[in-house]
């Protein structure tokens, strides 16, 4: 499975979470995020999918340039709509075409930004790593405001991860 690919089933177990998501939970303040929601992950999660398509014409990404756009952090079906939207976008990449990465590690405006360069293939990798990190925080929001709401066991969880953890119940 390539990166496409990976991004590609990752979004469409997203759309499916989001259309069966109680909107109150979904923009209920979760105690244990101090505050934020479930709607702010997947907004955040969608933010770095849209630089992605963003910078692709221009030839660099901006992941710290992130549009932050509140209606998706309030109603889940949008989040699926815009969501479903990213992977039409994504559907005919080529993953080894070369792209620039805008860094952003300073607190300081003033502090110098440098390109770095990477590939598209690259960066699906990054906003598919960076997508299971903050599906692992949305688990958790779900099962404090919705116990009852089924996920996948693999949910939020990488692929090395379930990989591994088989091996060592085998193995072990």
């Amino acid at each position: 499975m390539n990166g496409l690919q990976g991004v590609e089933q990752l979004t469409r177990q997203m759309i499916q979470i989001l259309q069966r998501m109680d909107q109150s939970a979904y923009q209920q303040a979760v105690d244990i995020y101090e505050g934020s929601s479930i709607g702010k992950h997947f907004r955040h999660i969608l933010d770095f999918y849209n630089c992605l398509l963003k910078g692709l014409p221009l030839g660099k990404i901006d992941y710290s340039d992130r549009p932050r756009n509140l209606e998706i952090e309030c109603a889940p079906l949008i989040a699926a709509h815009h969501f479903s939207n990213a992977l039409h976008e994504l559907n005919d990449l080529s993953l080894e075409a070369p792209i620039n990465v805008l860094s952003d590690f300073s607190e300081d405006y003033q502090t110098e930004r440098i390109f770095y360069a990477s590939t598209i293939g690259r960066e699906l990798a990054f906003i598919y790593d960076h997508a299971v990190h903050h599906l692992a925080i949305i688990k958790m929001g779900i099962k404090r405001v919705s116990p009852d709401f089924q996920l996948s066991s693999n949910f939020g969880i990488a692929p090395s991860t379930v990989k591994f953890t088989k091996d060592q119940c085998t193995n072990g």
